[in-house]
């Protein structure tokens, strides 16, 4: 197998995850270019988490990943500890959902952002605590200089999630997977965070995996968006284009789903939903994943859709029966 083009940073081919003989995520495949924002939605327990573990190795007891996890050249799913202790922090970062979690609850905030430039890049302490102070000030940390001798309880939670972007930024990474950054924060934290990591990657010129169930989080951000449901994904493009004119039923599903309200205004009318519910792992169907759920079903979706590049576009959709009508944009609009 080839290593990617320069111009992409993370290359997963035919990636399987799975619990004991149980596949959790399906021979998934997608591309994450270099300095560029991509989405991964979907409900809950469609795989994104276990997608983002696998490119991390961090998978927990009992689970396996195979197919290829490719970036700089290196296969990432062939690599042992050590060498994968080398990637994480330094090319590939993460920012979990639950900042406290992340974050060492017995050492000062400082010292956790200045370790990763001593233990990736061998600087001096003085000179990683001065670059720990310029990044804590980066993320618009409050009163960085007297927070770095404070420990994550002391902080809030919005002020912790600062601290784990900084963690996430110490080594100028290539890529940064954040898996659902902004759920323990409340709405008005939530959307502070998502300009940050924006702005930031941006800045840095570095690529955001963003992996969420929140629709709006992603038309806010990323640039591209994969959707995946059953372990598969069934429809990829340009973010704008997928949420104006979604071609998967399950797409345009989950736009419906999202409330409409006008400012001023009270809900009248029932909220759109998807016809029953995410099954339980290894008992989505054979076939189309989503056909025992889908009113545009038919015997031919007995059979697996692949993921099929249009002509003309960047788009991608894995169904036999794709929707033609457009969806409204300003459901998900940013």
């Amino acid at each position: 197998m080839s290593s990617p083009a320069p111009s992409t940073v993370l290359k997963v081919d035919d990636l399987t995850v799975s619990v004991g003989s149980t596949p959790a995520v399906k021979g998934i495949s997608f591309d994450i270019p270099a300095g560029r924002r991509v989405g991964l939605i979907g409900e809950s327990g469609s795989g994104k988490t276990l997608t983002a573990l696998s490119v991390m190795g961090l998978l927990p007891d009992g689970l396996s990943a195979t197919g290829s996890v490719v970036h700089a050249g290196q296969e990432l799913l062939a690599l042992d500890e050590d060498e994968l202790c080398e990637i994480r922090g330094d090319h590939i970062t993460m920012v979990f959902q639950e900042p406290m979690t992340a974050l060492n609850p017995v050492m000062r905030i400082g010292d956790q952002v200045a370790e990763v430039q001593q233990i990736h890049r061998g600087t001096s302490r003085s000179e990683s605590r001065k670059h720990a102070l310029e990044l804590l000030k980066q993320v618009h940390l409050p009163d960085a200089e007297s927070r770095m001798r404070a420990y994550p309880h002391q902080l809030s939670g919005g002020q912790r999630q600062r601290v784990v972007i900084a963690l996430a930024l110490a080594c100028d990474p290539a890529l940064i997977i954040a898996d659902e950054p902004t759920t323990a924060l409340d709405v008005t934290v939530q959307a502070q965070i998502l300009v940050l990591l924006r702005d930031l990657t941006t800045e840095h010129n570095t690529s955001l995996f963003l992996i969420t169930h929140d629709l709006a989080v992603v038309a806010s951000i990323c640039e591209d968006v994969l959707v995946m449901y059953g372990g598969k994904i069934v429809e990829t493009g340009p973010t704008s284009e997928v949420f104006s004119d979604p071609h998967h039923p399950y797409t345009a599903g989950l736009i419906a789903a999202v409330p409409e309200i006008e400012a001023g205004q009270e809900r009248r009318d029932r909220l759109a939903t998807i016809p029953g519910s995410v099954p339980g792992l290894g008992q989505f169907p054979s076939g189309c994943v989503f056909r025992n759920r889908c009113d545009r079903a038919t015997e031919a979706c007995l059979q697996p859709p692949t993921l099929t590049l249009e002509a003309t576009t960047r788009r991608q959709v894995a169904c036999f029966h794709p929707v033609a009508e457009a969806a409204s944009a300003s459901k998900v609009a940013p």
